[in-house]
């Protein structure tokens, strides 16, 4: 709700890696600015500025007032949010367990309340969470194909890659792309 930001460390031994599904994303021609028009319908109905402006516990309380459709677009942002704040968390504490499933309630909201996936990212969701030292793994960006995001355990980087690449091009017939990714240290004072 703000331009706020703060770094979050991700635990020793926790490496993330992209995998690019090689299928073009054109939100333009999608269905992504209704997904967002229903949102913002659901804040509207609901008396918010915002959707992150509710919390689950009294979303979920309140539903029941949007249409169906509706509210299953905004319960998975109102969830997304919540799970944004509670992965930074895990990520820090290095809690495997609750990245994992954390990741994959991301993806399954993703499917079925946004309605976002497509069988490219199906097929790489199940690559990925068959993949040697996978921890969590799950959409990134707004769906629809494009890239997605795993937690694997770091000294699996080169087996996993290799399973991803695979994998993905033995189900889709589509050879993937596969980065292991470091995050920089932020901007900071020059000199």
């Amino acid at each position: 709700r703000t331009l706020e930001s703060r770094p979050v460390p991700i635990a020793p031994g926790i490496q993330v890696v992209i995998c690019d599904t090689q299928t073009k994303r054109e939100l333009a021609g999608s269905e992504y600015g209704q997904r967002r028009a229903q949102c913002e319908e659901g804040a509207r109905l609901l008396g918010l500025a915002a959707l992150p402006d509710i919390d689950v516990e009294h979303f979920l309380a309140r539903a029941h007032e949007l249409p169906p459709e509706v509210a299953k677009r905004c319960r998975f942002i109102v969830e997304e949010s919540a799970r944004v704040l509670s992965l930074a968390d895990a990520l820090t504490a290095g809690d495997r367990m609750q990245i994992g499933a954390l990741a994959s309630a991301s993806f399954e909201g993703a499917r079925d309340l946004y309605e976002v996936t497509i069988p490219e990212m199906w097929a790489m969701q199940r690559a990925m969470l068959n993949g040697p030292g996978v921890i969590g793994a799950r959409q990134a960006g707004a769906g629809f194909g494009g890239c997605m995001v795993a937690f694997i355990e770091e000294e699996s980087v080169n087996s996993f890659a290799a399973h991803i690449t695979e994998s993905y091009a033995a189900a889709t017939g589509i050879p993937p792309k596969v980065y292991a990714v470091k995050p920089p240290p932020g901007a900071g004072a020059v000199g």
